[in-house]
């Protein structure tokens, strides 16, 4: 965790612009160390079930980091190998924006040995001719990174918690030099602020972060309200983006950003899955040797003392956490943090860390894994019994919780048991956890982009809609039980979710007869149009751009080396099957991806539009090469009115007949809701005959 307290070894620095209840001064961000995933298995893997978890959904959301940056180049990260072949890796440059850099400064590098401008230089720390040198200790971001998402298909045990949740990293640091250390990463607190926004405008649905201050106060934002991360804050809620931060890790109270109720604080526990505490003499002294004699901080993980402070919400491992490291380097020796600790060789970049900075990306990833089950559902509050969302469904869920143990001040909520909150997600059907669920695929169309362009987000959908060159605007059918996205002052009124196409939301077909489901990728690309035309001679369109979507690796390598820049998985479709019609899903149609050379943009859209789309110009294909067929998917048709779509009553085994499948009185929407968790079970009624629900078991087989 980036702790921001004073290291009595090193002289104290300013930040750019300082908070107003302390100085920021040269801190190091802390860590964990682990049991090797490598032939076994991680304790913190183990106590949050995620094994089990991962049979109902791997997981696909976007989420924030921010952060020291990353490796980019780490195999257990990037998307793309230099050759440019597709290694499923979730690290997306896309998304990711360093803008850490003292003066003000924005680039895209956000590999954490990045060069950097350096503060307070000295011949000690060498420089370019620009007053630039890479930081000398770096790793944490990489850490954090992959405990949230590093590859779960490279051939190694080193997965992250979700296993396709995109990362957009925030480089937020820049360089101090210290004699008899080297350039070392500072934070700079107004860029940890401006990147909330950044991401609440670009379509991250979970942000995390592995830094704190200790405010001394118990509320920071009523004291402190125009405090930048205060602002930030406030502008980010109204999008239901869940925010996650570590609690700290001195055995304090929360530190902020943890301590704000709008933020989930995250505490971590050891191989006993307890309390992460290294203390080992009585109070008062708390002065034994952890890490060092004499030095008590990164020592255990930070709780709640009294009913009257913020709350812990939830807990993950924070004790020698093995993971990615930034290869043939260590971010702090002291804590024993870096490619030299733990199994395996020094260059390997694979190490050790402790400290709650390692518990917050895990329970990051797994409110990412929770969020792509149902991207609909809002973030929710565990201390509001009015606002039911995500974070209820975690906090409800832990192995505590199911215990029937209440919050208490260590562990808060509890341990979450993922494979139970995944299943809660889900919804219950026939007295079973549903298999699989269907959500729109949100649908716009930018007039000053001539683009066509599709997201399962509500978050990406409104990061589109509020772009003013490209004038994007909702088009297509309105969603039934989901009226409007999270709200902004951007969004019109008449910008109503709109979705031709449903499509499911994890890897897990319902059926063993259908089709196996493969991913949908998102991609896009910018550029002048018609190519190499003079941007200040009409009709070149400066402001021309394509999303468009793919099913399969070899067209995302082929859209990759034309330009086009990976944005991470949106969910499934069926894939082409033979003999057709037969082998296509009930209710499910041809999902077709064709081009318009003319505005040089692609669309998908189903075999009942196809006739409209080709009449428009949409018959070209892109990449060359491959089939304009992608797969199957279901149209937006509500056959008996009841307010879900057939294809969902399909998937989850309801009747798309009959508006009460089970005849008890409750139409389905409202027993199985699009847009929120579902309390009731739609096949248990006198009538529950009339549901032809499945149960597909873990192996595969019904």
């Amino acid at each position: 965790m980036l702790a921001l307290q004073a290291d009595p070894n090193i002289e104290a620095v300013s930040a750019p612009i300082s908070f107003q209840f302390s100085s920021a001064t040269l801190q190091s961000f802390s860590i964990e160390q682990s049991v090797p995933l490598g032939g076994g298995t991680n304790y913190g893997w183990g106590g949050l079930n995620l094994g089990r978890a991962w049979n109902y959904a791997g997981g696909h959301s976007l989420i924030g980091v921010i952060d020291t940056g990353l490796q980019t180049n780490h195999p257990e990260l990037r998307s793309f190998t230099p050759s440019g072949s597709f290694t499923l890796g979730n690290f997306l440059p896309v998304y990711s924006l360093n803008i850490g850099a003292w003066p003000d400064s924005i680039d895209t590098n956000v590999d954490e040995r990045a060069p950097s401008v350096v503060q307070y230089p000295n011949p000690y720390c060498p420089m370019d001719g620009n007053g630039q040198a890479p930081i000398d200790f770096v790793g944490h971001g990489t850490h954090v990174s992959g405990l949230l998402a590093a590859n779960a298909y490279d051939g190694t045990t080193v997965a992250g918690v979700c296993k396709n949740c995109g990362v957009a990293m925030y480089r937020i640091v820049y360089g101090v030099c210290v004699v008899g250390y080297g350039v070392l990463a500072d934070f700079n607190s107004d860029a940890g602020a401006a990147a909330f926004t950044f991401l609440g405008d670009t379509g991250a649905q979970v942000i995390s972060n592995s830094y704190g201050f200790n405010p001394w106060v118990v509320d920071c934002c009523t004291n402190y309200g125009k405090n930048p991360f205060c602002e930030a804050l406030n502008y980010i809620q109204q999008r239901e983006i869940i925010v996650v931060a570590a609690s700290g890790n001195n055995r304090n109270w929360l530190d902020f950003p943890a301590s704000d109720p709008r933020v989930v604080a995250a505490g971590g526990f050891d191989e006993t899955l307890q309390l992460w505490d290294e203390d080992r003499d009585p109070p008062p002294a708390h002065l034994d040797d952890c890490p060092m004699p004499g030095f008590s901080d990164q020592c255990g993980s930070n709780r709640t003392f009294s009913l009257l402070q913020p709350k812990q919400e939830v807990v993950a491992a924070a004790r020698q956490v093995y993971g990615a490291i930034y290869t043939g380097f260590n971010w702090n020796m002291d804590f024993g943090c870096g490619d030299s600790f733990g199994p395996g060789g020094t260059s390997d970049g694979y190490g050790n860390c402790t400290g709650t900075s390692m518990s917050a990306p895990q329970i990051a990833g797994v409110l990412g894994l929770l969020r792509s089950i149902n991207s609909l559902v809002g973030a929710g509050d565990p201390e509001n019994a009015l606002i039911f969302g995500v974070r209820d469904v975690l906090s409800s869920t832990t192995y505590q919780a199911q215990a029937g143990i209440s919050w208490g001040f260590d562990l808060g909520y509890g341990r979450p048991d993922v494979e139970a909150a995944a299943k809660r997600m889900l919804g219950k059907v026939a007295g079973t956890a549903s298999r699989n669920r269907v959500t729109p695929l949100f649908s716009v169309y930018g007039s000053g982009a001539k683009d066509y362009a599709y997201t399962t987000s509500p978050h990406t959908a409104a990061a589109l809609l509020i772009n003013g060159v490209s004038n994007y605007v909702t088009t297509g059918t309105a969603v039934q039980g989901y009226p409007a996205f999270p709200p902004d002052p951007y969004i019109l009124p008449s910008d109503m979710p709109r979705a031709n196409t449903f499509i499911m939301t994890t890897e897990y077909k319902t059926r063993a007869s259908y089709p196996d489901l493969v991913p949908l990728y998102l991609l896009d690309r910018e550029r002048n149009y018609p190519i190499g035309c003079n941007p200040s001679v009409p009709p070149c369109n400066t402001n021309n751009r394509d999303y468009l979507l793919a099913t399969g690796m070899g067209e995302v390598e082929a859209l990759h080396a034309a330009g086009y820049r990976y944005r991470g998985i949106e969910g499934y479709v069926y894939q082409r099957c033979t003999p057709e019609p037969s082998c296509i899903p009930p209710g499910a149609e041809k999902l077709w991806r064709k081009c318009k050379t003319a505005d040089d943009d692609c669309a998908v859209f189903l075999e009942s539009q196809r006739t409209t789309f080709e009449s428009l110009g949409y018959t070209a294909t892109v990449p060359a090469g491959f089939p304009q067929h992608i797969g199957y998917a279901y149209p937006n048709v509500d056959t008996d009115g009841d307010g879900l779509i057939d294809g969902m009553e399909y998937v989850i085994g309801t009747s798309h007949l009959h508006a009460d499948s089970d005849g008890d009185g409750s139409p389905d929407a409202t027993e199985f809701p699009l847009a929120a968790v579902s309390n009731s079970d739609p096949c248990n009624g006198p009538l529950a005959g009339r549901c032809p629900a499945d149960t597909l078991f873990d192996n595969g087989f019904q």
